[in-house]
């Protein structure tokens, strides 16, 4: 079930105590896998996206977080350069799978080692150079643009970060439930006085 949430168009000053601006989630199936793909945008002195994939049957998580600097040096090094902004939007849509043109999909180190060999025309295994235990566990989610005569591939590195600790999850839980009642107190807050405003015109 996908959920995207812009916090600024709630209201311009729902988030001023928060650095937290959006977050999207999805589940999404890659290779008959179900895995649920998480991008939260942060700005306190700059942006910054969180991203976290979950394997939905296993609970294994891999997470990193990435600056303008290394989003835009990252494409940059694909040859088709995009700013901070576009990447978020592109990223956003193909979690959500709302456009045809991006597309996500999943990589170990060794796939990503044999795509990238097959780009070059090289043949032969990888299995002479044994990735070592972080390596093999690392993922690699790239994000997939279909141009009109090009497909640009842009990999974001995720470490593995194991299974979630339930002691860490009972206090995710109760920031999130804290927030929660926040926001509903905020968006209470601010209707109430759109519905005041709009009274006192009449």
């Amino acid at each position: 079930m996908k959920d995207s949430l812009d916090l600024s168009t709630i209201s311009p000053g729902l988030s001023e105590s928060s650095s937290l601006k959006h977050v999207c989630s999805n589940e999404i199936i890659i290779r008959n896998q179900p895995y649920i793909i998480s991008m939260s945008v942060h700005n306190s002195k700059q942006p910054q996206m969180d991203l976290e994939v979950e394997a939905k049957e296993s609970a294994d998580q891999w997470k990193a977080s990435f600056d303008v600097t290394a989003i835009e040096t990252m494409t940059a090094k694909t040859g088709n350069l995009k700013s901070f902004s576009v990447f978020i939007n592109m990223l956003e849509n193909a979690i959500n799978q709302e456009s045809t043109s991006v597309n996500i999909d999943l990589f170990t180190y060794d796939d990503l080692e044999t795509l990238r060999k097959k780009r070059q025309g090289q043949s032969g295994s990888i299995t002479n150079h044994p990735t070592n235990i972080q390596l093999a566990n690392k993922r690699y989610l790239i994000l997939t643009y279909n141009a009109e005569f090009d497909r640009i591939y842009y990999p974001l590195s995720l470490p593995y970060c194991g299974k979630p600790d339930p002691v860490v999850l009972m206090q995710q839980i109760r920031q999130l439930t804290a927030e929660n009642r926040l926001l509903k107190s905020r968006v209470k807050y601010y209707y109430l006085k759109k519905k005041k405003h709009i009274f006192n015109k009449n």
